[in-house]
């Protein structure tokens, strides 16, 4: 079987049979885009940092969580572009993005606020996962800021127990081999020592994204990283003006349901919204219901 051909398949969101996803196990790339679609900008370190445009309003800044890239937001952005302009960035080292020797969780921040420099006008931020915990960090950063959503995400907290630096280090030797099974592994550690959710792992096991998710989880480590170093507290984190929206599955887990409660504490002016049945996946499992709340409160001017 053609590796192309089965990967556009994976990327339309085909469900593949058990003979196809034998042939699809061995296609280990990073992402599937059309290049042609994808817009770049230069972010403050010189990475090329790209993103897919469409729709027609106000800008509206996708920015995904960890093991993915912007095609997680593939059944939420053409029901977004009906009421904004979308820019669904592809995160550094994700899809077309380009990425730097170094990694500091602050180079994501600076990422987003050039994507929004693109845009027209001021923008809103829609961050999912690790996604949200970059948007926190770049709201600061910017100066037309209308909106800021945030889908749980994970960020420390006092309740949190610090990831063991010996767990750090089997996932960083692991990502070091660049193999698909050494991925696999990496996954397998974050879900079920990290995250504490074997029911996510097959879920991810079971989805078209599967692909994605595992080219993706070399990235995991430093990611992890950068969310234990980064501890924004009421007394630390700026001043943010805009209006923020948390968004919180009634079905998520103890320690995300923690930390996106605590994260009100960091702005003056929060909603937290509670999505009924849904865990940390609602761009899959309702789009609908997730693109209802976003549009109505990005899109409400009061």
């Amino acid at each position: 079987m053609n590796c192309n051909s089965v990967l556009a398949g994976v990327v339309a969101g085909w469900r593949v049979g058990d003979g196809d996803a034998i042939a699809v196990r061995y296609c280990f790339v990073p992402g599937v885009s059309n290049p042609e679609t994808m817009e770049h900008v230069t972010s403050a370190d010189g990475t090329r940092i790209a993103f897919e445009r469409q729709g027609d309003g106000p800008p509206l800044i996708l920015v995904h969580g960890t093991t993915t890239d912007h095609h997680v937001w593939d059944r939420v952005a053409p029901r977004l572009a009906e009421q904004f302009t979308v820019y669904a960035m592809d995160r550094r080292g994700r899809g077309e993005s380009g990425d730097a020797e170094e990694y500091a969780i602050e180079r994501e921040f600076e990422d987003i606020v050039a994507v929004a420099e693109a845009a027209d006008g001021p923008v809103s931020l829609l961050g999912h996962s690790y996604g949200g915990v970059c948007a926190v960090g770049a709201a600061p950063r910017l100066s037309g800021l209308r909106r800021l959503v945030l889908y749980e995400p994970p960020l420390w907290t006092p309740l949190r127990d610090p990831v063991p630096e010996s767990l750090f280090e089997r996932m960083e030797d692991l990502a070091a081999r660049g193999e698909r099974e050494a991925n696999e592994r990496i996954l397998e550690l974050f879900f079920e020592e990290v995250a504490n959710s074997a029911e996510r792992l097959e879920a991810i096991r079971s989805s078209p994204n599967y692909d994605r998710h595992v080219a993706s989880a070399s990235e995991l480590p430093r990611e992890l990283r950068g969310r234990e170093a980064y501890r924004p507290t009421p007394d630390t984190y700026p001043d943010v003006e805009a209006p923020m929206m948390l968004l919180l599955g009634t079905e998520t887990s103890d320690a995300l349901n923690d930390s996106t409660t605590a994260t009100t504490d960091l702005f003056a002016d929060s909603t937290l919204v509670r999505l009924p049945g849904q865990g940390h996946g609602a761009m899959y499992s309702a789009p609908d219901l997730l693109t209802a709340n976003v549009v109505a409160f990005c899109a409400d001017d009061g």
